[in-house]
């Protein structure tokens, strides 16, 4: 159970919490050599293409997405300030940047249904606290899209990222990041020097598929970590190795 004490993830973010951490996931190793390959891989060529970000943040992905020939860029996140912070990244017309719950059952009035060919969302599911907000959230997505589109969501295997160590390696990487202490309470908590903690909701991949077939999606494919071989160099051969045959990350591929 969440204790009433602790703010939500909407209230984590608009203090400041989502700029610290993503200010921090930016120099993760983690991102730049697992997680990058894999939403590149699955989301294929942008050229053309009419994009959604759901849960985009500060935009770091959409700063990629800008200078790929995508036709239509636009970004939901269901904090202001993290909004503010996107905007600022941005020349005024080149995307569109919208405060807004991807679980809320109006959003697709507000962005627009049958509108995208692609949907990326990184790590955003796991801020679904019920299941009938995962399943709204896959709804929501279904009518976003476009027909022939598909929707990508990058989740972990929580049991994976235990038994490749891959747990204690970011752990190990985040205090280096914020050059101090960090036993439990998340590096959010060092950067901000406020008692905060960002709650995930884990689940297995067969209730985010089932979840998906539910929504509609005629096509739902699970597909498995991939790296750059660049992290040879950043960790031990010993790290990169148990990461790699663990394959702890995987992405949700929905095709309408």
């Amino acid at each position: 159970m969440k204790s009433t004490s602790v703010p939500s993830s909407q209230e984590q973010y608009d203090q400041g919490g989502g700029l610290a951490y993503s200010e921090m996931n930016s120099v993760f190793k983690t991102t730049t050599q697992i997680v990058d390959p894999l939403i590149w891989h699955v989301l294929g060529d942008l050229k053309g293409k009419s994009i959604l970000d759901l849960g985009c943040g500060w935009g770091d992905y959409l700063e990629v997405m800008s200078k790929s020939g995508a036709k239509e860029l636009v970004g939901v996140d269901i904090s202001r300030e993290m909004i503010d912070c996107a905007t600022k990244r941005f020349e005024p017309g080149t995307v569109e940047l919208i405060v807004g719950d991807m679980a809320a059952v109006d959003l697709p009035l507000i962005v627009g249904e049958n509108r995208f060919d692609l949907i990326l969302s990184v790590w955003s599911l796991y801020n679904m606290e019920t299941n009938e907000q995962l399943e709204q959230a896959f709804k929501n997505t279904y009518k976003m899209l476009a027909p022939g589109g598909k929707a990508c969501f990058l989740l972990c295997d929580d049991h994976k990222v235990v038994e490749t160590g891959l747990g204690k390696i970011i752990e190990q990487e985040v205090k280096e990041v914020v050059k101090g202490d960090w036993s439990g309470p998340t590096a959010i908590r060092k950067l901000l020097s406020k008692t905060c903690e960002v709650f995930d909701y884990w689940r297995p991949y067969a209730m985010h598929e089932e979840a998906a077939k539910k929504a509609g999606y005629s096509r739902v494919e699970k597909v498995e970590t991939l790296f750059d071989e660049r992290g040879l160099t950043a960790w031990s051969s010993d790290d990169w190795q148990k990461i790699k045959d663990g394959k702890p990350m995987y992405a949700i591929v929905a095709y309408k």
